[in-house]
């Protein structure tokens, strides 16, 4: 650590020389370091080159180390409610960016802004780089022997000078991929610019990373994507589902939620991150891809549900762990969006981003989104908000029975017996039933054809639903053959159970 023997005044600069040297000394439980391979170099700033000022992310948090170096004990996590820790945020900062970079002349560097010019000299190949706008205080370094996938997107809300170049940097070999993620990438910036407000850059990269995993970063404009990622094939899939479309989608919309949107490093963070990214990525693929794409993509984030876990945890507001930020946070603000509808939900996120602009102060939380979700949600369905995001909810549905006639006219009628019941746990595991009177959606269908969960939609409404056993009478122009009680999910049930019953004959 070094420190200025005269502080610096506001206004003024200085420069910094440093020379870092990297040497990797064995290999950790989850493999070797792919930093620096001969055909792959990649690191961030945040992981080689020197910082400026105090790091809180770099303190210890691990209990037992902290004890060893006879530390204070402090929570992995601070709490929402710290108001002191809420002034925090890792690198919140807005930067100017402009770099040369020098490597191997058989590889190609990428980095953050516009490639402004390329040359040769002593053998080895230079680039230099240069943002247009400003970017947070996060950016990588990347060095291969790439193939390149471009495509272009141009907004149809700004001026004729506002085009992107898309680029897709992957392993030579693999081409199927790059094509669908490029197409992705333009219905994901169309999406997002009109719901959300502008992409502030002129460049979107998916960058690749060697790596047996599958997984990404979304730094400001460049997005890393591990090399498994390119061997995901969609055609093969069982499900049916495109998986790549899907990641790209939640990938592309980080650089509103998590770029745009700074966050405070409190609980709840990845409420306003990783939900907020896939509850988005859902709507490119409802409004872009259409409701098949949708439902393939809800299908694939309830697959975490089969996995057995205790229901004993916090509030989403308070989430701190994968499941919550990436699974059931997505699931409450889709289902928001399914009862007071897309553009109330999304007109919420944009206040959010107007209240926090990049390089401002004071960082977003959860309470910041929730208090946008309060002022666009009817006060009839605020109970509802509350045992979405404030309480750990769970609602118990079941049909019990469900009979069906033809009445004179051809009308159907079906008589269906329900019972209900809601209740809260909390992180201790406490269970406290509640009572209930909540809208639940109720949908008939017809027979299904083959290969088919469900048939043709026959009726799809909401009923108030009160705790204990109740009786509903509905009339439908077909013969069914199911119902389902919270057909689509929009609730979170207690009990993986199926959600459909078929539907008996009286006649």
């Amino acid at each position: 650590m070094y420190a200025l023997a005269r502080p610096l005044p506001p206004g003024d600069s200085l420069r910094l020389r440093f020379q870092v040297t990297h040497k990797p000394g064995g290999f950790s439980n989850n493999g070797a370091d792919a930093q620096v391979l001969q055909n792959g170099t990649s690191f961030r700033n945040l992981e080689w080159l020197p910082v400026l000022g105090y790091q809180p992310y770099r303190e210890l948090d691990e209990a037992g180390a902290r004890k060893a170096y006879g530390l204070p004990a402090r929570p992995a996590t601070y709490s929402l409610y710290d108001v002191v820790a809420r002034g925090y945020a890792p690198f919140p900062e807005q930067i100017s960016f402009e770099a040369v970079v020098g490597t191997e002349a058989n590889q190609t560097v990428v980095a953050p802004g516009t490639l402004r010019r390329t040359w040769i000299k002593a053998g080895r190949r230079y680039f230099h780089y240069a943002t247009d706008a400003p970017i947070r205080n996060e950016y990588a370094f990347f060095s291969a022997n790439y193939a390149v996938q471009e495509g272009k997107w141009r907004s149809s809300l700004a001026g004729p000078n506002q085009e992107v170049a898309i680029q897709i940097f992957y392993p030579p070999g693999q081409t199927e991929n790059p094509a669908r993620m490029v197409r992705s990438a333009q219905a994901s910036l169309d999406y997002y610019t009109k719901q959300f407000g502008p992409y502030p850059h002129r460049q979107l990269r998916f960058v690749t990373h060697a790596s047996y995993a599958f997984g990404h970063h979304a730094a400001p404009m460049n997005i890393t994507a591990e090399e498994g990622f390119f061997l995901l094939n969609p055609k093969a899939d069982e499900r049916g589902f495109d998986l790549v479309t899907a990641v790209v989608a939640h990938e592309v919309a980080h650089q509103w939620w998590g770029n745009q949107l700074k966050q405070a490093y409190v609980e709840g963070a990845g409420l306003i991150t990783e939900s907020l990214a896939w509850y988005s990525a859902l709507g490119v693929l409802e409004h872009k891809y259409g409701p098949e794409h949708l439902q393939a993509l809800l299908r694939f984030l309830r697959e975490e549900n089969k996995t057995p876990r205790t229901r004993a945890a916090k509030p989403l507001l308070q989430a701190d762990d994968f499941y919550q930020n990436y699974r059931k946070g997505p699931f409450a603000l889709y289902a928001l969006s399914q009862y007071i509808g897309w553009d109330r939900v999304n007109g919420a996120l944009r206040k959010l981003l107007a209240q926090h602009r990049p390089g401002t102060r004071p960082f977003a939380t959860s309470l910041d989104l929730y208090r946008e979700l309060q002022a666009a949600t009817p006060d009839s369905l605020h109970p509802l908000l509350h045992d979405l995001f404030e309480a750990n909810t769970f609602w118990e549905l079941e049909t019990e029975s469900a009979t069906t006639q033809q009445l004179k006219g051809g009308t159907w009628q079906v008589t269906l017996n329900l019972q209900a019941s809601k209740l809260v746990v909390d992180s201790a595991g406490t269970e406290t039933k509640l009572p209930m009177k909540d809208w639940v959606e109720i949908g008939v269908f017809a027979p299904a054809a083959a290969g088919k969960e469900v048939g043709k939609q026959l009726y799809l409404q909401k009923h108030l639903i009160r705790s204990g056993q109740q009786t509903l009478l509905l009339m439908v122009p077909e013969r069914p053959a199911q119902v389902g009680l919270d057909p689509r999910q929009l609730l979170i049930d207690g009990k993986l159970q199926d959600k459909y019953k078929a539907v008996q004959s009286k006649n």
